[in-house]
């Protein structure tokens, strides 16, 4: 070990001095145990948000047999009868029970259980099934809305929603005839012209004739 380590002549830096600490020689409080100490009662609001990661009776964890218990993901044909107020309702308990879902697949994970990760990775799959057919009906109506709006920008759809209304009765809620200006011009009767009689004799009709013979 080189013993000049650390001293510069340029620098005129050396050995540095060491240092003295003064104690103190004073009775210093002695720290007591988290259980020895007095809790305070804070107040605690019942409707917090972070309550919304657990269930009802706010249990971290639940049961073999409670965690295997779900319904099914909501299916596009039913979720296409539902408003836009029941669908906006539906995606956010999608999401109220994915957190909780999420919650106890972490727990179970964090206490290194036998049981409950295999049956929350399928209430997970079910609850995100159910939101993608939920964005898949409002990008559906959208679509319809954006498809309707060009259709009435034309001037045709625009003048024969016009004339819809106009021939439309709002007292008896049904759609009148037209009524006709002018009387109906019958159509010419047309004779019919009496057809030549055919001679067979001629070579460019023998082959009609053999025909009509068979």
């Amino acid at each position: 070990m080189n013993k000049s380590r650390g001293v510069s002549a340029i620098r005129s830096t050396g050995t540095r001095r060491p240092l003295s600490v003064n104690f103190l020689y004073e009775e210093l409080p002695v720290p007591r145990p988290e259980s020895e100490r007095p809790l305070e009662d804070f107040p605690i609001n019942p409707n917090h948000g972070l309550y919304g990661f657990f269930n009802k009776e706010r249990q971290v964890v639940l049961n073999d047999e409670a965690e295997g218990v779900h319904g099914r993901s909501w299916k596009y044909k039913e979720l296409m009868n539902k408003s836009f107020e029941e669908l906006h309702q539906l995606y956010w308990a999608c999401i109220l029970e994915g957190n909780r879902t999420v919650t106890r697949y972490g727990e179970h994970k964090r206490m290194k259980l036998a049981y409950g990760q295999l049956e929350n990775r399928t209430r997970a799959d079910v609850v995100k099934e159910t939101m993608r057919n939920i964005r898949h009906v409002l990008r559906d109506r959208q679509s319809a809305y954006e498809e309707a709006q060009i259709l009435l920008s034309q001037n045709t759809t625009q003048q024969l929603l016009e004339r819809m209304e106009s021939d439309y009765d709002l007292e008896d809620g049904l759609l009148r005839q037209p009524a006709l200006t002018e009387a109906p011009t019958p159509l010419p009767e047309v004779e019919p012209t009496p057809s030549a009689p055919v001679d067979l004799k001629q070579p460019q009709n023998r082959a009609l004739g053999s025909r009509r013979t068979d």
